[in-house]
């Protein structure tokens, strides 16, 4: 029973994980569309800044999701270096936060070999 409740609260979150990240996207794509074309208009400038708030709203609420996580977690840009460290991935490590972004992840998370 535990369980099942476990997995429903991990989906539960796993989807509000996705959305946040999804509209965090939207937004940023937004932002970097107004400022594109050099100098935005002032119409433009004042949208944009309107819009910084709900980013960083948007930003501390993904924050907050994935270090709520159980589970460790661990995000990459293209190059394998990380971008986020949840506080489970800092537990089963040992390895801070501030030391591991920016970091190769190969260094901070050994995996065994087969």
């Amino acid at each position: 029973m535990a369980d099942a409740i476990r997995a429903r609260a991990a989906v539960a979150v796993s989807g509000a994980l996705y959305r946040c990240a999804q509209r965090l996207r939207v937004l940023r794509r937004r932002v970097a569309q107004r400022f594109a074309g050099g100098q935005p208009e002032v119409r433009g400038r004042a949208a944009a800044s309107r819009r910084r708030p709900q980013i960083a709203d948007l930003q501390a609420l993904n924050q907050h999701v994935i270090d709520s996580l159980p589970s460790g977690l661990a995000t990459t840009d293209q190059s394998d270096r990380i971008l986020t460290f949840n506080r489970a991935a800092q537990a089963i490590t040992g390895v801070s936060f501030q030391s591991a972004v920016g970091r190769p992840i190969g260094e901070v998370m050994r995996l065994p070999r087969r």
